[in-house]
């Protein structure tokens, strides 16, 4: 049962239950590049997967693989990532980690080209304060180890930083026009504060809408290195956006849950105002059931039932 006066009306807690779920996901990371007379977009091939996973109390660890059956038509040759997302959402401080590690990107017409030498990494995270938890559930909406019943808002406030580097074996830029701008390489680190809102609208306590907005304004480094001009250093501030959107249905048994998360991130320019702007997304389908663990189960779960939560 979840705790407080207000909690108890606003959202149930199913801490001591097990939350399992089958998944259907789609991950990725584009760029665009802007310039004097251009812009240029670059989108991975990435695939649907296919997972399982459970939440119990605090711990949870989903498992997916983009089996060939569901994804036909993906381009073998294509993208090669590792993305790795990890969203621990607690009762007052929700976390958004990202890992991303691509290799091999598609750029949008007229050039649409598969440029193979083109490489994205970025790690980073984003941490927020929650400061009506009593009733508003971030647990409820992406874990599904709560259940929302009435509508609540809360205002949000934290930090990120990010990290990482766009860089390419030839200019990303491939059209002979520009040849005299061969950017090969942007280095990046931003870190800054973040204010933000969320809101869950619940009609007759089963269905659910959740919106999600956070801005903040970094402190961003990029270094950009041109084969015809070499290392370019600015520093400046820079805007940036964290969305999140679920949907679905949820009770005291099993969910169903619609999930999307974006979040970009605008690179400082350097000093030609060549602009590099990432968004990354998350898109989930859920399908959730909660159980009472077994007596056996409950011995092995009873170590992270004793672990002492930061954010109670």
């Amino acid at each position: 049962m979840a705790t407080g006066s207000d909690t108890t009306v606003y959202y149930q807690a199913y801490n001591h239950q097990i939350t399992g779920r089958f998944f259907v996901s789609n991950k990725y990371t584009n760029f665009r590049l802007r310039g004097d007379g251009y812009s240029l977009f670059y989108r991975p091939t990435t695939s649907y997967n296919l997972g399982v996973g459970f939440t119990h109390e605090w711990l949870t660890l989903n498992v997916g693989y983009g089996f060939g059956f569901v994804n036909p038509n993906v381009d073998k040759k294509g993208t090669r990532s590792i993305d790795l997302q990890f969203h621990p959402y607690g009762r007052k401080i929700a976390i958004d980690v990202l890992g991303q590690f691509y290799k091999g990107y598609q750029s949008s017409a007229p050039y649409d080209q598969l440029r193979t030498d083109i490489r994205v990494n970025a790690v980073g995270a984003t941490i927020q304060y929650i400061f009506n938890y009593n009733k508003f559930s971030y647990r409820a909406a992406f874990l599904q180890s709560e259940w929302q019943k009435r509508s609540a808002g809360t205002w949000l406030a934290g930090f990120e930083v990010y990290a990482g580097a766009v860089r390419a074996d030839s200019s990303l830029i491939p059209d002979q026009e520009f040849l005299r701008q061969k950017l090969m390489e942007s280095k990046f680190v931003e870190f800054g504060p973040s204010v933000g809102y969320a809101y869950t609208y619940v009609y007759r306590e089963h269905y659910f809408v959740t919106g999600s907005a956070s801005v903040s304004l970094d402190v961003g480094f990029n270094t950009t290195l041109a084969e015809d001009k070499g290392k370019d250093k600015e520093a400046g501030f820079s805007p940036n956006t964290l969305l999140k959107f679920f949907g679905g249905y949820n009770s005291s048994k099993w969910a169903i849950t619609a999930i999307y998360l974006y979040n970009t991130l605008n690179l400082v320019p350097n000093e030609q105002s060549q602009k590099i702007s990432m968004s990354t997304g998350n898109f989930r389908i859920h399908f959730a059931y909660r159980f009472k663990p077994s007596k056996k189960t409950r011995r092995l779960l009873k170590p992270l039932d004793d672990i002492k939560k930061i954010d109670g």
